[in-house]
């Protein structure tokens, strides 16, 4: 090679990969960069306690938190070839942390929660404290940089900071070396046996009916909750061992039959949904070493039968989920994602704009149901105060796709969703839920 030529493609190299100053993006981010006309790529968590915080102790916490996870206090820079996250002046300015007195706490936690987020020109977090004659926690992190569980993870990184400061003010972590936030570092732990069995099974299928979109402002969000309390959760885990089925199976045909009833799919159509999978549970701790993406995606499909019956759904989507968990499937969306951002970032923009139009020039998606499983209450426990509320949001979905998410918390099952107010129907969420609610045993 020219010598001219290979030093100058070194200095660009170097220029855009500086180590002190950059992080590559994985090819989650990247995924996540691309996904924007489907939702406003936040990740929300709303937590209220019975008292007051400490604010000059949670600002701290939230300054040296990113310290703990520096990749939140870099800012997303697309690259035609390679995308990448960098720290500077504009990224390092301030705190994301703000507190705010009310009289009415729903209204400013609504008006924190909608704020548009930057990652291409501010830090990846925000902390808000919304104080009236209680406090409410507010944290939202960018889907480009973290997912549900990267969200958890980053509220035990700001509660464990919260109370080692409560016991000692000059509190500082180390800080937390750069490693591998790529899905990639699932492949050595796992094995390339299950990952090309799960990539020979995987498939992206045609979507078949989605949420109808009344207009295209996206300006609001909207975060309707309904919670089943502990005596009927009990109950429902009776009925799922009375049946001999599956916990998942049995919330996962409450989300198909309550789709079913108020979008009144074709006879005999095929309907895919989309479901997650946490990857670090193949992670040898279990949990990932830095705030990540780490969700992998199955898509369990069952044929609608005009008629069919609740029980008829149920083993459908039992086998469905069944297969797909058999098979590993999204190791081979892990495969397949890895594989297509390693071409330069203008093909994966030309690549993701065809998926992208094909999805939403029918006005079909693939509805998302995300099951959080179990929270550990010890994430929220900051010392002196009880949590009177948890709230977990997902991004706010533009229709035609649409997303619920499912996780108990301290006994209770909440069922939530998170949409745009005036691009979708608000009746027909609540619609949704009342009918989710109602297929689930009493």
């Amino acid at each position: 090679m020219n010598l001219k030529i290979k030093t100058y493609l070194h200095q660009i190299h170097h220029k855009i990969f500086t180590p002190s100053e950059t992080i590559r993006a994985s090819s989650a981010d990247k995924l996540m960069y691309y996904s924007q006309l489907y939702h406003d790529g936040q990740c929300r968590c709303v937590i209220q306690f019975d008292g007051r915080m400490d604010i000059k102790l949670l600002t701290r916490a939230v300054e040296l938190s990113l310290r703990v996870a520096p990749v939140l206090g870099y800012r997303f820079i697309y690259h035609p070839w390679q995308s990448y996250w960098k720290k500077d002046a504009i990224s390092n300015s301030c705190i994301p942390f703000r507190c705010v007195e009310t009289p009415d706490p729903k209204k400013e936690t609504d008006k924190f929660l909608t704020e548009p987020m930057e990652p291409l020109k501010g830090i990846q977090v925000s902390v808000g404290l919304i104080r009236s004659e209680y406090d409410i926690l507010c944290i939202k992190l960018t889907h480009m940089v973290a997912d549900a569980m990267g969200l958890l993870d980053y509220l035990s990184i700001l509660n464990q900071l919260y109370n080692q400061l409560l016991c000692n003010p000059d509190y500082i972590p180390m800080k937390t070396p750069k490693c591998n936030r790529g899905l990639g570092q699932l492949f050595r732990h796992v094995g390339m046996k299950a990952i090309v069995k799960g990539f020979l099974h995987w498939h992206y299928p045609k979507s078949e009916w989605g949420f109808p979109q009344l207009n295209s402002d996206f300006s609001e969000g909207a975060f309707p909750v309904r919670l089943i309390d502990p005596q009927r959760l009990n109950n429902i885990k009776a009925f799922c061992h009375e049946k001999r089925v599956k916990f998942t199976d049995v919330i996962t045909t409450a989300f198909y039959k309550a789709l079913i009833d108020i979008l009144k799919p074709r006879d005999n159509s095929l309907l895919p949904i989309q479901m997650t999978m946490d990857l670090r549970t193949y992670l040898p701790s279990g949990e990932a070493k830095t705030i990540c993406n780490l969700t992998g995606a199955y898509y369990p499909m069952i044929r609608h039968k005009v008629g069919n019956t609740y029980d008829q759904a149920l083993k459908d989507v039992g086998k469905a989920i069944a297969d797909a968990r058999e098979r590993k499937s999204w190791f081979g969306g892990v495969l397949f994602l890895e594989l297509i951002t390693m071409f330069p970032g203008f093909v994966q923009t030309w690549f993701a704009s065809l998926v992208t139009k094909r999805e939403l020039s029918g006005g079909t998606s693939h509805p998302f149901f995300s099951n959080l499983g179990v929270i550990d209450p010890s994430l929220a426990d900051f010392i002196g105060l009880k949590v009177i509320d948890f709230g977990l949001f997902g991004p706010v979905s533009f229709p035609p796709n649409f997303l619920a998410t499912v996780y108990t918390f301290r006994g209770q099952l909440y069922i939530n969703s998170s949409f745009c107010p005036k691009a979708a129907d608000p009746q027909l969420v609540d619609r949704f839920l009342d009918n989710f609610m109602n297929y689930l045993p009493t």
